[in-house]
């Protein structure tokens, strides 16, 4: 595939990215946070592999972490609708570091995309993190001017929850 693109369109292409860009692609249709979540990290893996700046540093990288944040809060509420504790177990506050890591990462490799904020928000409010949950949606809105009224609302819910 990297050399057909060669080919297309005159550039070279590393083959993890290639291989990343086919995971993502994967878990954006995976039916199953855990296999979503798998698929993800299989692909941050081989964008981080051999520390190339560029793909470290890549949208796709980013792009990746945020889904991947997504995933996890998407297990943490598959996790806490079977279980019929109220206690937060372990498993579920490394699910949710990981999380928050994932998705403040991913707005610092790429602080203009929107949705790694939006899923930012999402992840300190599931960690409780109220202000820093507005203070990301202030950011996405500030990013992508389309969607004020669906950041004004979501301002609002927040600050209900204060």
């Amino acid at each position: 595939a990297s050399a057909v693109l060669d080919v297309v369109t005159g550039e070279e292409y590393p083959i993890h990215l290639l291989v990343a860009a086919a995971s993502i692609a994967e878990a954006e249709h995976a039916t199953s946070p855990s296999k979503k979540e798998t698929l993800l990290t299989s692909a941050i893996s081989a964008i981080t592999k051999d520390d190339d700046p560029a793909l470290v540093n890549s949208f796709a990288h980013a792009h990746a972490l945020y889904l991947r944040a997504d995933a996890r809060l998407d297990l943490l509420a598959s996790s806490s609708s079977t279980t019929q504790t109220t206690t937060t177990t372990t498993p579920n506050n490394n699910i949710l570091y990981g999380a928050v890591n994932d998705a403040k990462k991913s707005t610092r490799i790429h602080p203009t995309e929107g949705r790694a904020w939006q899923t930012l928000s999402r992840v300190q409010e599931a960690n409780g993190n109220i202000q820093e949950a507005m203070d990301a949606v202030e950011e996405w809105a500030r990013l992508n001017p389309s969607f004020g009224t669906k950041a004004k609302r979501e301002m609002e819910r927040l600050v209900g929850l204060l």
